[in-house]
């Protein structure tokens, strides 16, 4: 249908009437198309639209408010339309007002002088009804864009009228709270969430109603309603009219809970890590004396054996040099132990669990320890006599068990006894290490596996020790998910204990 917004439609059966019609109209600029019957007239209608048309009430074939129900009928365009009618036929004028016109005109001798006059005022109100339905349009193009924009903005998006009651509460809000907009639009905030009151919320809501933008302020929300919490930042400023007029208050918030829980780690994690700078300062100042001392010792025998060598008999020579080789071997000891422990902080010891068997592993240590125990006539016994197996890393798993071992042996007294137990539940492989020594000091006992207390204690055969077993005991055993702790008596002995999780692997291990 073809767009005719400069045409006007003349429908007149009379045709001199028509032609000065034609001639006055387009002397104003506008087309024409004339028409002598109403049927004529709606056959074009069909595929056209004029801007505007003049009506003959009384056609031959179909009278104006006739013309006008076909066209409805039809379903056709009705344009804007003047009527026409002879003298004493306002009542009739007044019916086709009704139905849509816009103005009508007694068929007199001012005619043709009021034609122009009407159309003019009819064109003006109808180019104001566009502008207003253009606006409308707009405007309800807007009010959608901006539901839109709300609806799916990834930020809390909440509006207040004058009283502060809520009148937008977006998607992004529901799922923050767990409050759907229908529990909370036309309520006061205060109703609904009394505690924001007693963190000054309403304090900052007044203010915007005052005209005081808030910049960003963090909240920690908690809604026991719906168990949702977290914390939030909002910025709250006045909501304006398109006059400058305060009408409300708008508020946005983003959800923060993520950084906070960061920044909560963060300090954590330099709180932890300044202490373990000092611990591992601490620790390297204790090992720089556990080494200088060995060393004054070694170099002072040497320098009483370079200047006096000449002068002593061979015993004191003998004896001055067993006590120098004893010492480096110890010293020696303590630079592997050292070694090991550092390489455990860098993390550049391998950890390869895999299935073992822990008489193998139990076997194998016994082999290395045997000599020294049998030095002290020391026994030692493992309660478990059938096969158990455990997924562990095998070089991580034997250190700790030589060590453990080892420690038992240096504190028991010589035909004493060592039992090695081992048993397991439904999560975890328990391994202890039982000796009847000397025990250890309570005031010792809970710093036993303290980075920043190494302690070194003589054996009771004056064997030494580097301090730095058990760290490393406890450096492997927490590799593998596990945890080691001591139960012990003076003069009763001692038992260390540690587990390894069954679950160290993606499979569960059950003893065979």
């Amino acid at each position: 249908m073809e767009d005719n917004s400069k045409i006007i439609l003349i429908i007149e059966d009379d045709a001199g009437l028509s032609e000065l019609l034609v001639e006055r109209i387009e002397g104003i600029g506008y087309k024409t198309m004339c028409m002598s019957s109403a049927h004529d007239a709606i056959d074009w209608l069909t595929e056209n639209k004029p801007f505007l048309m003049t009506l003959d009430y009384n056609l031959p074939d179909l009278n104006g408010e006739e013309f006008i129900h076909e066209l409805r009928k039809r379903k056709l365009h009705v344009p804007h339309f003047i009527v026409s009618t002879g003298q004493g036929d306002e009542s009739v004028a007044v019916e086709m007002m009704k139905l849509g016109a816009k103005d009508y005109i007694i068929k007199d001798s001012n005619l043709l002088d009021l034609i122009i006059l009407v159309i003019r005022k009819v064109a003006r109100e109808i180019e104001n009804e566009n502008k207003l339905k253009q606006a409308e349009q707009a405007l309800i193009e807007s009010n959608q864009f901006n539901k839109q924009i709300i609806r799916s903005a990834q930020e809390g998006i909440i509006v207040y009228d004058l009283n502060l009651n809520y009148q937008v509460w977006n998607p992004f809000m529901e799922k923050l709270t767990g409050i759907p907009f229908y529990e909370v639009v036309g309520k006061k905030f205060l109703e609904l969430f009394p505690f924001l009151g007693d963190i000054g919320v309403n304090l900052i809501l007044e203010k915007a109603l005052q005209g005081t933008n808030i910049q960003e302020r963090d909240i920690f929300l908690n809604i026991p309603s719906t168990g949702k919490s977290g914390w939030i930042t909002e910025t709250t400023a006045p909501l304006l009219s398109t006059s400058g007029e305060i009408v409300g208050v708008i508020t946005t918030v983003r959800n923060i809970t993520e950084r906070k829980l960061a920044e909560e780690k963060l300090k954590a994690d330099e709180i932890l890590l300044k202490e373990l700078n000092a611990d591992k300062d601490r620790f390297i100042s204790i090992l720089a004396h556990d080494l200088k001392s060995p060393f004054n010792l070694i170099l002072g025998y040497l320098d009483l054996l370079t200047e006096k060598v000449r002068e002593y008999d061979i015993n004191t020579i003998e004896n001055q040099i067993n006590i120098i080789f004893n010492t480096a071997q110890n010293t020696y000891k303590l630079l592997e132990d050292i070694l090991l422990w550092a390489r455990t902080q860098s993390g550049k010891i391998p950890f390869e669990p895999k299935k073992l068997n822990f008489s193998d592993i139990y076997n194998n240590i016994l082999d290395t320890l045997k000599l020294n125990a049998d030095a002290k006539n020391i026994t030692i016994k493992c309660s478990r006599s059938s096969d158990i197996y455990l997924f562990a890393d095998s070089e991580m798993l034997k250190t700790t068990l030589r060590n453990l071992i080892s420690n038992a042996i240096k504190f028991t007294n010589n035909g004493g006894e060592i039992i090695i137990n081992i048993n397991g539940d439904t999560d975890n492989i328990t391994i202890s290490v039982s000796d009847n020594g000397v025990g250890i000091n309570p005031k010792v006992l809970t710093s036993l596996f303290d980075i920043s207390h190494v302690h070194t204690t003589e054996g009771t055969a004056n064997e030494k020790g580097t301090g730095l077993g058990l760290l490393i005991c406890k450096d492997f055993v927490e590799k593998h998910g596990g945890k080691i702790w001591v139960e012990s008596q003076i003069g009763i002995g001692s038992t260390f204990y540690f587990n390894i999780p069954k679950k160290t692997h993606k499979n569960n291990l059950s003893e065979e």
